[in-house]
């Protein structure tokens, strides 16, 4: 759409516009299986004069005989206006500035939804890199019990009943008595100590959702 409708902020400051200047910003998902490639609302690479305004608000990036101007390396906060009403937030990056004759012409900007890159929003965090303090409890069999209880109360935190040494499955027919090496009927279960039958604790390992390791 033309820029006459449109008015665009960064960091709360107004930037002036090209008058036939188009910016198109779609709406879309990308590689969604590869969860670092999954991008919210981003527009194509538009431009800007570099009128005196913007080249306050831009600090004359172009400029390098500046010292601690305008880091274009970070994307800077920003929102979009339709008609003066609302339309997206999100961030902008300044990729680049055409100059002539040592004289700014105007300057190359990219707008991405406020999600942007989701591998951006992690940066390099890993899992061990969390804090799951909360989480800590004693490893024994009355903890695991509870935490396998279809009626425990912190849903987020539990102990599923998978396997990590054998494959369970549940008959009770008492002929049925299969005990191979990772296979196992648990309803053949006796207080026996030395019974091989039914769910050992220890084969259990703990588990949070993925929803709660993502908020």
């Amino acid at each position: 759409m033309g820029n006459k409708s449109i008015d665009i902020y960064i960091q709360n400051q107004r930037l002036d516009l090209f008058e036939d200047e188009n910016i198109v910003v779609n709406s879309s998902v990308q590689n969604i299986n590869d969860i670092s490639k999954v991008f919210t609302d981003f527009s194509q690479s538009f431009t800007v004069p570099a009128s005196q305004d913007n080249n306050r608000i831009f600090q004359h990036w172009y400029n390098a005989e500046i010292d601690e101007g305008f880091d274009a390396r970070t994307k800077k906060g920003s929102s979009i206006e339709i008609s003066k009403l609302p339309f997206k937030e999100g961030q902008i990056r300044l990729e680049n500035a055409k100059v002539a004759d040592g004289q700014a012409i105007s300057y190359k900007l990219t707008f991405f939804g406020n999600l942007v890159n989701i591998s951006d929003l992690f940066g390099d965090d890993e899992l061990g890199d969390m804090d799951f303090s909360e989480y800590d409890h004693t490893y024994n069999p009355s903890n695991v019990k509870m935490r396998a209880n279809a009626t425990f109360s912190n849903k987020d935190f539990i102990y599923p009943l998978i396997g990590t040494k054998r494959r369970w499955y549940y008959n009770s027919d008492a002929s049925d008595n299969t005990f191979l090496e990772n296979l196992s009927n648990i309803a053949l279960h006796s207080d026996s100590s030395t019974d091989t039958h039914g769910i050992d604790w220890t084969e259990l390992r703990p588990a949070i959702k993925v929803k709660t390791i993502l908020d």
